[in-house]
């Protein structure tokens, strides 16, 4: 049991197009739904492209959704394909002239369900099933408008990325420059996971200017961006005067440097690696020696097999 959270404002009220999800009446605990006896008679018939399987879809009330929803699993851990099944079979029936009615059920017992915080294949999985009904640009838009509210702007991210796409990137370009606070944060991530390499500059103000946080995300985002101002922000914040500072930015130079090898610049990676070998000597430091061995023959193969020969004779036997 639950109450309704940041992920129902997200998939309901922020988007104003659908009205009816905003009715305090909903504001309530979430149950479990079992699924009935019509329901499971029903999904002993799928999968199946038969007219009239569509039209017993359209009949399932919003327990029975609900329970569909809750009959998701975790990949790998079972077989959920005839809930999956019915769900997007449903969500495109609903989609049909003259069925406003079974639209909005729909859109509400699935917007519970993202409240429940399901696994991430099954929130992605259930993401798009809103934004099919919703249609995708329009779901963009009314959620994008949220990415700089501190309340769900990390929900927003995480529904946007579900859907991905040039439109969401965009989109989170447009918004990191008006964010502040742990929007901004939640962007940069955003941002790190497309690759993105536009907003680098905006990357470095959070280096230079930012909190703790602020400057961890901004690490992450440049890793991930490949860019050439990157490498030289990273290395230094690996001299940062905390530990903690250090080994974070230490795992984004790493990050980097296999950013740059899917580049095609292994030569440019090769030389932070090298330098790592070079400069962590402390025995502290082993994990880290370990991680540019190991960088240096993923990326480069043969190539590095002089580095490796050399590690066999360190003195330090965990190298």
């Amino acid at each position: 049991m639950k109450v309704l959270g940041t992920r129902f404002v997200i998939y309901a009220a922020a988007l104003a197009c659908v009205c009816s999800l905003t009715n305090p009446a909903l504001a309530q605990e979430i149950e479990v739904y079992e699924p009935s006896p019509e329901l499971l008679a029903l999904l002993d018939k799928l999968p199946s492209e038969d007219p009239a399987i569509r039209e017993e879809l359209l009949l399932l009330g919003e327990d029975d959704i609900r329970a569909l929803c809750n009959l998701l699993v975790e990949p790998g851990t079972g077989d959920d394909s005839k809930a999956r099944f019915a769900l997007h079979g449903l969500a495109l029936a609903v989609g049909d002239p003259g069925r406003e009615e079974e639209m909005q059920i729909f859109k509400r017992a699935v917007a519970f369900a993202l409240d429940t915080d399901p696994p991430p294949k099954d929130e992605a999985f259930l993401i798009r099933l809103f934004a099919t009904v919703l249609g995708e640009d329009e779901f963009i838009a009314g959620t994008a408008a949220r990415l700089t509210d501190r309340t769900v702007c990390y929900d927003a991210v995480d529904a946007l990325l579900a859907i991905g796409g040039d439109v969401v990137l965009e989109e989170f370009r447009e918004a990191l420059p008006r964010a502040i606070g742990r929007c901004r944060i939640a962007l940069m991530n955003g941002l790190a996971t497309f690759n993105d390499d536009e907003l680098v500059d905006e990357f470095v103000k959070d280096v230079k200017a930012g909190k703790l946080e602020y400057r961890l995300a901004a690490y992450h985002a440049l890793a991930c961006s490949g860019d050439p101002a990157a490498r030289a922000v990273l290395q230094e914040a690996t001299r940062a005067d905390s530990w903690y500072e250090q080994s974070q930015a230490t795992d984004s130079l790493l990050h980097y440097a296999s950013r740059l090898t899917a580049r095609q610049q292994a030569d440019r990676a090769a030389e932070i690696y090298h330098a790592l070998l070079v400069t962590r000597r402390s025995p502290s430091d082993t994990h880290v020696r370990c991680a540019a061995l190991y960088g240096l023959a993923n990326d480069l193969g043969l190539a590095a097999m002089s580095d490796l020969l050399t590690a066999l004779t360190d003195r330090n036997v965990q190298v």
